[in-house]
């Protein structure tokens, strides 16, 4: 039926006396989001009016980024599709990707989850994990170049996570839950080598059977044979409990108390995962977590985490106190890094908003400690490294600022 259709749905648009450019792009970011929605992948019609749209205005920055959604999702609906990704559709991708950005490096239109730059980084990094996932390394190592030509893998958010796979223990376990920094991470052990030890585990998909399976294939001892042939069922019925952890051979456990969170009496298969990892680590693997992974995702481990500044890493015990990993970390960053930076790179804000975040955290311990003087020069130090003049605040974080400038005053 929809072969039938296209014909006549080209004839519609042409007539452009009824159709003009906005009609047409409002008519395609519809068709491209409701088929988005339910996880499809027939964005043929999409396709069609937004490229007729295009003929009408070539400079049309939301007809190259719902021209290139389409074509990404249309062979990747989801991340459980990422293993079957297409060169020639990635390509057709990447390009009305990157014309958006040549058109205005500023895109202020509307998205799906992810702005023109993240999503460069996106589709190449789908193609290269989909070789890798295959064992077709040198293709795997093409893709991630073609990428960074074309306008993926940025230079600032490579050199930020070159800082954090150095700051981690051998053979540490490190749990991501952004696709971005996922991606980073894939490019930087795959094209320079580096940190090969550290296992990285994308914590928001690893409910996909085939990712885990990937995992336990790269390394096996990160968590039991038993965890990856589960039940693929997402979720699971389950009350709450204690996880006794054993703490590496000091005879100790660590009592993990867990209670489902996402759902109301359901935890998922990736909580059960993250379960079996960090007991079959027993402390004797280091464990971090990426800086903002929600709480409920790591199952009230949050309470347990160190926060080293670059990221936050597992231990037995609750801490009432940032420790010198932080403050260390906190006064020797490279600030100056921060130039490299492209602040319309949604992504690229993102990492300077969580550093910000950290000099917040940084400022209300001090405070905590009746340290006033101190608080103020920290504050000071914040605005002088990451003004925010150049680099805006969210919503959210202008709140975080306003209070703490009114705590520190007092």
């Amino acid at each position: 039926m929809k072969y039938i259709l296209l014909p006549c749905l080209l004839l519609w648009c042409r007539s452009t006396t009824a159709q003009t450019y906005d009609n047409l792009v409002a008519s395609g970011k519809k068709m491209v989001k409701e088929e988005r929605a339910k996880f499809g992948n027939d964005f043929s019609a999409a396709i069609v009016v937004l490229k007729e749209a295009l003929k009408m205005n070539p400079n049309g920055q939301e007809a190259h980024y719902y021209l290139g959604s389409a074509y990404d999702y249309s062979h990747n609906p989801s991340f459980a599709t990422v293993r079957y990704s297409e060169k020639d559709k990635t390509i057709q991708a990447s390009r009305e990707f990157e014309d958006v950005i040549r058109i205005n490096a500023s895109y202020t239109g509307d998205i799906i989850a992810l702005d023109p730059y993240a999503k460069l980084s996106s589709v190449w990094g789908c193609l290269a994990y989909s070789y890798m996932v295959r064992n077709r390394n040198d293709s795997a190592r093409w893709a991630f170049a073609e990428g960074k030509k074309r306008g993926g893998f940025p230079d600032f958010a490579l050199e930020f996570n070159r800082m954090v796979l150095r700051s981690f223990e051998p053979n540490a376990i490190y749990f991501t839950y952004g696709d971005f920094s996922t991606m980073l991470i894939w490019y930087l052990q795959a094209m320079e080598g580096l940190r090969p030890d550290v296992s990285l585990v994308h914590i928001n998909t690893i409910d996909i059977p085939w990712v885990s399976e990937d995992v336990y294939r790269r390394r096996h001892n990160i968590y039991s044979s038993a965890a990856v042939e589960s039940d693929t069922t997402p979720y699971f019925e389950w009350t709450e409990h204690t996880v006794d952890v054993p703490i590496g051979t000091t005879g100790k456990t660590f009592e993990w108390k867990i209670a489902p969170t996402n759902y109301e009496k359901y935890i998922t298969r990736a909580n059960s995962q993250l379960i079996d990892i960090v007991t079959n680590a027993a402390f004797t693997t280091p464990i971090y977590f990426e800086t903002g992974t929600a709480p409920e995702d790591m199952l009230g481990l949050h309470w347990y985490t160190e926060d080293r500044f670059l990221a936050s890493k597992l231990i037995p015990e609750k801490l009432t106190e940032y420790k010198r990993y932080f403050w260390d970390q906190l006064n020797t960053f490279p600030y100056d890094l921060l130039k490299k930076a492209d602040p319309n790179c949604g992504a690229e804000l993102f990492i300077i908003l969580n550093l910000r975040y950290n000099f917040i955290k940084g400022i209300l311990a001090l405070s905590d400690q009746n340290k006033k003087e101190e608080a103020r020069l920290l504050y000071q130090k914040m605005e002088a490294k990451i003004p925010e003049s150049k680099y805006p605040s969210d919503e959210s974080q202008k709140e975080y600022l306003e209070a703490l400038r009114k705590r520190i005053e007092k």
